[in-house]
């Protein structure tokens, strides 16, 4: 069976997470802060911070807004279509919340509207940082399926060194970073915060994904081009393959049948019941339509080059036999 996504892995990672077992620290310290240093020079910021999923960056992200303007007192819009994940981390941190009918964002980024704030969960390429607007902040997602893929994980890419240090503080229940975290105990914890911090562990299987990421990256470019060409479409993500297929269900069954997995990204927030009380803003026909028929097709650097033809020749032959019998 053809896996939608697969995490590029191989010799180099397991050997960097073998190092870390072996060693005697596999929880938060120096592996980390190199990593984080090094994810920000890959991006083009002056801070990374890394933490335990991308759902905490962007929980802290939104935090540190509403502590300056007061609980509520922002309201947020993020795409209807987008993992529940979003909504849960932006009502966590105290800040009301809208819908939207943005389907498109789907495999690059988006802004929370209303902040400075970018969910960049899909999408990491060398320089990234560099197209978002001065004083934004940056988060991304370091989940198994991801373009930086690793045992999960996120982090927050910013300038403002005030706000980094912000959040590595309270992503460690508050402590304060003096320490070099080499068992000491003479520490202060000066806010009341969360353990949402990194690993070494993790840290170290990102940074071996980080150091071929630009390749990795390329791989997927050649894979997105021939899809391109054989679907007569201009796609640019690097992380989901997406098309729009009337009676989308049937096709993934046919995908399936046929050795194939294919996936729905996603299904709208609105059509929940824990958002019931959400209002969506702008065309809802449009986000259900979408919804009803987006798919994504297998799109990962591992593809050889017999599964690539066998998608596009399978998603080929479904499209012209249902277009004339359309007709």
């Amino acid at each position: 069976m053809i896996p939608l996504i697969k995490l590029p892995t191989n010799k180099d990672d397991a050997k960097a997470v073998a190092d870390v077992v072996m060693g005697k620290n596999i929880g938060l310290g120096e592996k980390v802060f190199e990593f984080e240093k090094k994810l920000a020079k890959f991006a083009g910021s002056k801070y990374a911070v890394a933490l335990d999923s991308c759902t905490s960056a962007l929980f802290l992200s939104v935090k540190y807004i509403t502590e300056e303007v007061g609980g509520w007192g922002i309201v947020i819009g993020i795409p209807s279509m987008t993992v529940p994940l979003v909504a849960n981390a932006i009502m966590e941190a105290r800040a009301r919340l809208v819908f939207t009918d943005d389907i498109d964002w789907v495999g690059t980024s988006y802004n929370l509207q209303g902040t400075n704030i970018y969910d960049s969960a899909h999408e990491l390429y060398r320089g990234c940082f560099k197209k978002y607007p001065k004083g934004s902040t940056v988060c991304l997602s370091f989940y198994p399926t991801k373009p930086l893929g690793s045992a999960d994980g996120g982090a927050i890419l910013t300038d403002d060194k005030a706000f980094a240090d912000w959040v590595r503080s309270i992503s460690c229940y508050g402590r304060n970073q003096k320490s070099k975290y080499q068992n000491s105990w003479e520490y202060e914890v000066e806010m009341v915060g969360y353990k949402r911090h990194y690993t070494n562990l993790q840290a170290a299987l990102c940074m071996s994904q980080l150091s071929r990421l630009d390749n990795t990256n390329k791989v997927r470019g050649v894979i997105r081009d021939a899809y391109n060409e054989a679907f007569g479409l201009n796609n640019t993500s690097d992380y989901l393959y997406r098309l729009f297929i009337p009676k989308r269900d049937a096709f993934v069954k046919h995908m399936k049948k046929n050795g194939m997995t294919c996936g729905v990204h996603y299904k709208p927030m609105h059509m929940m019941k824990a958002y019931d009380d959400i209002s969506l803003v702008g065309d809802v026909e449009k986000v259900v339509k979408g919804y009803n028929e987006t798919v994504s097709i297998p799109f990962y650097a591992g593809m050889l080059s017999e599964e690539i033809v066998k998608v596009i020749k399978f998603t080929k032959e479904w499209l012209e036999q249902n277009q004339r019998s359309d007709k």
